[in-house]
């Protein structure tokens, strides 16, 4: 039992001493978001998620974060949420 407390705590230190300090991911929002023509734009109305538009064309977002199954982007001074397009 004893030398398992040890390993576990030389483990810990090895960890905490050899991890970088400051790890950046490669896509940190903002970043933009394609989004196909005939996609549901929704908005939150009160606690619910509720269709607002659908898009005529297509168009590029800037993405704020991701929420759920959906992204949360914004539009000038509007945010939507846009539907994650399922992995195959």
């Amino acid at each position: 039992m004893k030398r398992l407390m040890i390993l576990w705590v030389l483990l810990f230190v090895m960890g905490s001493t050899m991890t970088p300090q400051s790890a950046v991911a490669a896509t940190t929002p903002p970043y933009e978001v394609s989004v196909p023509s005939g996609t549901t734009l929704y908005q939150f109305v009160g606690k619910t998620l509720k269709p607002k538009a659908t898009l005529r064309t297509a168009k590029r977002f800037k993405a704020l974060s991701t929420s759920g199954y959906y992204y949360k982007v914004q539009d000038g001074r509007t945010i939507y949420y846009v539907k994650k397009k399922p992995s195959n």
